[in-house]
């Protein structure tokens, strides 16, 4: 009894501390699109307020839907998955860091004042319903802008959100935020699976691009596709650059090529054949946004094991024979992580947080931004 006494002191002693910075703790609404997994039964556990999903997906509130790496048996009317979810960030979080519990600090479970918390995932079942109030959102923000992340190899969906809030926390972003998660194992050895089902998954980008254009009517929609999701993107620009010039070739108007949907692409660390992008892609890209910036390394770990796979460059290693091209701004970065891949930094590296930041907000050139 005398060791249980401690203990239970020490408990009560957290719950205080938890409740009184979970007070703190700055939630950001995240609006999810393409979450294109078999979605299923859940699991309650209605004394401890926890709804349990396989695959270990645990959120701390009620949910009504939970999303796999499996792809969508959806409607193909309507083939995206759409809703919101709540993730809050912690008062203290530094720029780039996504926490999540560590032993080594005796963390056990999650604790909003401490980390990125994932808290309860909304379904919605009227894409009108939806896309109105994304518009009424980005009307009443200071920038009348939607911001759009796709993840890319190796990410699950909760990580996906996750790491959308805190970029779009980190960036500042003024309108909503919009996390496109592609069915991705989340398994480091399914890079095969992974690489053929986001090809599989452009046309449902590119519908959610033309739905949010058209739908919304916001001025600028932003974009940053991260390694293998920058294939969604380009592959979705390829197919309504494809379509529109069908469109001119039959006599219609082809409204679509003179409407650039995006504003700001970002491609970055693109997992994406180099000459591949310039011989099928450029067109597209320079086409159907209004800026576009690739941020590349040659000290990219994860993208030399990607070329030595293909037996081919990949953009985000050399990224440099696009430098001179007219629409189209590259950014090396130099080699700055001795003990991972190299290959997060759009997320992780406060400089190149910062750096995207002036782009996204304030459309400074690479040349005006001496960040990097």
């Amino acid at each position: 009894m005398r060791l249980l006494a401690p203990v239970l002191a020490a408990m009560v002693i957290g719950m205080i501390f938890f409740v009184g910075w979970a007070n703190r703790a700055r939630l950001r609404p995240i609006w999810l699109a393409g979450c294109l997994a078999a979605t299923l039964l859940a699991l309650y556990g209605a004394q401890r307020g926890v709804i349990r999903f396989q695959q270990g997906l645990r959120l701390s509130t009620n949910a009504d839907t939970a999303f796999t790496g499996l792809r969508s048996e959806a409607s193909t009317d309507f083939p995206l998955h759409l809703g919101r979810a709540l993730v809050s960030i912690p008062p203290n979080n530094q720029p780039g860091r996504v926490e999540t519990p560590k032993i080594g600090k005796l963390e056990f479970v999650e604790s909003p004042d401490r980390h990125i918390m994932l808290h309860k995932i909304q379904s919605e079942d009227q894409p009108d319903r939806w896309y109105s109030r994304m518009r009424q959102e980005a009307q009443q923000a200071d920038r009348s802008e939607v911001f759009v992340f796709v993840h890319g190899y190796n990410v699950d969906f909760a990580e996906a959100l996750k790491r959308t809030a805190q970029l779009s926390h980190d960036l500042g972003v003024q309108g909503p935020t919009v996390c496109y998660s592609w069915p991705s194992r989340g398994q480091v050895l399914a890079y095969a699976a992974d690489e053929a089902t986001v090809s599989w998954s452009a046309p449902h980008f590119e519908r959610l691009l033309s739905d949010i254009h058209q739908r919304t009517q916001v001025h600028r929609v932003n974009v940053i596709a991260h390694s293998m999701g920058s294939r969604a993107a380009l592959e979705a620009l390829e197919r309504i650059y494809l379509k529109s010039n069908q469109l001119q070739a039959n006599g219609g108007a082809g409204k679509t090529i003179h409407q650039r949907p995006i504003h700001q692409l970002i491609l970055a660390a693109p997992d994406v054949d180099a000459v591949q992008f310039e011989t099928r892609y450029l067109n597209p890209l320079r086409k159907l946004s209004q800026n576009a910036t690739i941020y590349f390394s040659r000290s990219d770990r994860a993208l030399q094991l990607s070329a030595g796979i293909h037996a081919a460059t990949r953009l985000g290693l050399a990224a440099n024979f696009l430098e001179l091209l007219d629409g189209i701004e590259v950014i090396h970065i130099g080699s700055h992580d001795l003990f991972g891949l190299g290959h997060s930094y759009y997320g992780t590296d406060p400089v190149v947080i910062d750096d995207l930041s002036q782009l996204l907000s304030q459309d400074v050139s690479a040349s005006d931004r001496p960040l990097l």
